[in-house]
């Protein structure tokens, strides 16, 4: 059959008027999906602001709010405040990245050996914690268990089986602090820790035994975190590094930051409740993006650990427009 008889042929022309819809309909879908994200993404979403203000809405007492991306402020409220300036707020125990940051500090310095275990470093520690080392303290995977003050006597402690977030660790490094520094805890962190990092209105209150901060210092701390100069960067790399534990599962927490997946991408965070404050200090690192929580209030009667998830989904899907 000659080429143009071929051509003339019923079955040449069904096979091109096949190939011809195969290839309408992807395009179509294909611009049909386009269109579907480009309407999300270009229409006219509310206002992340104003979800942000509906979102906490919900608060009765006073409440500071920031969000940040790639160190500029996008949202900075405070609700339930009538003074002058700025608030600040106890801490509690998101003071936790403080110590971890000096103990890293001295361990940059030569001082401390994170790897050296801590019966070698504090020999009047309890005699179970001869297997557990300083980074462990560190990471919440030194088997010391939540609900303990103190160790028990006769428990032997190992390290690297659980990842559970336990006050003591901290307690323990804190005293490990002292004995190295020989000087308070917070005026050690004063010293190395607030004054490089120009947090000047951040203080200890012996009266409340806590650190007082405003959201402007903690807005410094994360822009530390974004620029890195305190540690050497393999220090860095470390403290934002959870453990693996003994079943080959990743801990849960870096130095003092958790360490989470959200919606596909790396949170880190810090918690902090205790009596009347909760709050959180939130970053997603991919993204430079971080989100700060401060409330004068128990936690069950705003709950910022769980706000500031739905905070951070407000803001993320304007670039992650298909994200729930």
């Amino acid at each position: 059959m000659s080429e143009l008889a071929e051509k003339k042929s019923i079955g040449y022309i069904l096979k091109r008027i096949g190939i011809n819809a195969m290839w309408f309909f992807f395009l179509f879908g294909l611009a049909g999906s386009s269109y579907m994200i480009i309407k999300q993404m270009s229409g006219k979403p509310p206002s992340p602001d104003e979800d942000v203000d509906r979102l906490v809405a919900a608060a009765t007492s006073q409440l500071s709010v920031m969000v940040m991306r790639n160190n500029h402020i996008v949202y900075d409220k405070d609700f339930h405040w009538e003074g002058e300036g700025k608030p600040s707020y106890a801490l509690e125990n998101l003071d936790d990245m403080l110590i971890a940051l000096a103990t890293v500090r001295l361990h940059d310095q030569g001082r401390i050996d994170i790897n050296a275990m801590v019966l070698d470093l504090i020999p009047d520690a309890s005699s179970t914690l001869k297997a557990v080392p300083v980074s462990a303290l560190l990471t919440h995977s030194s088997g010391i268990l939540p609900a303990w003050s103190d160790i028990p006597e006769g428990v032997e402690v190992i390290p690297g089986i659980t990842s559970v977030y336990a006050p003591l660790n901290y307690i323990l490094l804190h005293r490990l602090i002292v004995k190295i520094t020989e000087m308070p805890v917070e005026q050690y962190i004063q010293g190395s820790v607030l004054a490089p990092l120009d947090m000047e209105n951040t203080r200890w209150d012996g009266a409340l035994n806590n650190w007082l901060a405003p959201l402007e210092d903690l807005r410094k701390f994360e822009e530390y975190l974004n620029s890195n100069r305190v540690i050497s960067l393999k220090a860095h790399l470390m403290a934002f590094t959870a453990p693996i534990l003994a079943d080959d599962s990743r801990g849960l927490f870096a130095y003092g930051w958790e360490v989470r997946n959200h919606h596909g991408l790396r949170m880190e965070r810090v918690l902090g409740s205790r009596g009347e404050f909760n709050g959180v200090v939130m970053r997603f690192p991919e993204k430079n993006f971080a989100a700060i929580l401060l409330y004068k209030g128990a936690q069950e009667d705003f709950d910022t650990h769980a706000i500031s998830e739905e905070l951070a989904t407000i803001y993320l899907r304007r670039e992650m427009p298909l994200l729930n």
